[in-house]
């Protein structure tokens, strides 16, 4: 049975690294101010500077993405050989997905608990079919009782690895939500290179800026109310490329075709700008980079290949689609077979 389960903590070292987009806590950077770190003869205070210096990169890790993203939480996730970088996991530290159960418990900083450990119920109304038919996002609901935030959440996997996200809408100013992905196996390819393609998946969330009060968005036994509130599912197509022969490889892609999914169909889809996944090395076969709308940055991406010969890649981003509007954040997920494989989306080129 396989079975997938992200609890190992990132670095926050490299995460500042991964990712230099990250604002540093603004505090720790008034205390660097006033020491003299260029004093010679106060050896002390150099020590003391890259002491804090250090912890200049911890705060940088601990903070989230987003203006309107709640803190805590995040720095966790990933599994197999890699890990979740703190700007991917958000409030997300750990998920354990039983894709042949068919059950997900997700563990997720949030206002109503400090810690919400809880196993999400299967709501199969809401799951999101790719339109070649290769995968299917499988959602996930979750509330604590009538008076929490419902989390939604859609997951999926590949024969040897899998992604998924999760969120809730907020109040006053503040939303919660979160991804992963993980893998049971990678082995590299010697030489040339791989696309993989098929569909991308997200939430899309922006919190209530008003009084919080507002409607009530609890769960019904339909689930339909998800498609009026302020949590809204996505869908793209998803174009992944690596290159193998520099180094360890390199991977850019693009989502394209990203509407916001209508319940029932995609009747009625609002279109929605395409994403630029900005070309990045493999470590290992891990990968973090920038996400762009055009030549503005929005958020980042992140995942691994897996497989022997790395037959799938799965991978998630973080993102702030607007411009104008830093409170909406979208969670997204992707799972795709190599485009040379027996189960290659239909998107692939033909041979």
């Amino acid at each position: 049975m396989r079975r997938y389960k992200a609890i190992v903590p990132f670095s926050t070292i490299q995460v500042f690294f991964a990712a230099p987009s990250l604002t540093i806590n603004h505090n720790v950077l008034i205390v660097l101010a006033k020491w003299d770190c260029n004093n010679k003869e106060k050896k002390m205070y150099k020590l003391l500077c890259i002491g804090l210096s250090l912890l200049a990169l911890t705060a940088c890790g601990e903070r989230t993405t987003g203006a309107g993203i709640g803190g805590g939480g995040g720095g966790g996730g990933g599994g197999g050989d890699a890990a979740v970088p703190g700007p991917l996991a958000v409030n997300m530290s750990s998920a354990d997905y039983d894709p042949v159960a068919d059950t997900l418990s997700v563990s997720l900083y949030g206002f109503d608990h400090p810690e919400l450990n809880g196993r999400y119920t299967r709501a199969s109304a809401l799951d999101v079919v790719a339109d070649d038919g290769s995968t299917t996002y499988r959602a996930f609901t979750y509330q604590e009782n009538t008076q929490s935030r419902p989390y939604l959440a859609l997951f999926a996997s590949g024969a040897d690895s899998t992604a998924g996200a999760s969120a809730t809408y907020g109040e006053f100013g503040t939303h919660f939500g979160g991804t992963t992905f993980s893998r049971t196996g990678y082995s590299r390819p010697s030489r040339g290179s791989a696309q993989y393609r098929g569909n991308y998946v997200g939430l899309l969330t922006r919190p209530d800026t008003t009084d919080g009060v507002g409607p009530s968005y609890h769960l019904d036994s339909a689930h339909d109310q998800w498609d009026t509130s302020p949590v809204q599912r996505v869908r793209g197509d998803a174009n992944i490329r690596v290159n193998f022969e520099e180094g360890e490889g390199h991977i850019e892609g693009g989502i394209v075709n990203r509407r916001v999914v209508g319940f029932g169909g995609p009747t009625g889809e609002t279109p929605l700008d395409d994403l630029s996944l900005i070309d990045t090395v493999l470590t290992d076969g891990a990968f973090v980079g920038e996400v762009r709308i055009g030549i503005q940055g929005v958020g980042n991406y992140g995942g691994v290949l897996a497989g022997v010969g790395a037959t799938e890649v799965a991978g998630v981003l973080v993102i702030t689609p607007y411009t104008d509007d830093p409170y909406t954040s979208e969670f997204g997920t992707f799972v795709l077979p190599e485009c040379s494989t027996a189960n290659a989306s239909s998107h692939c080129p033909t041979q």
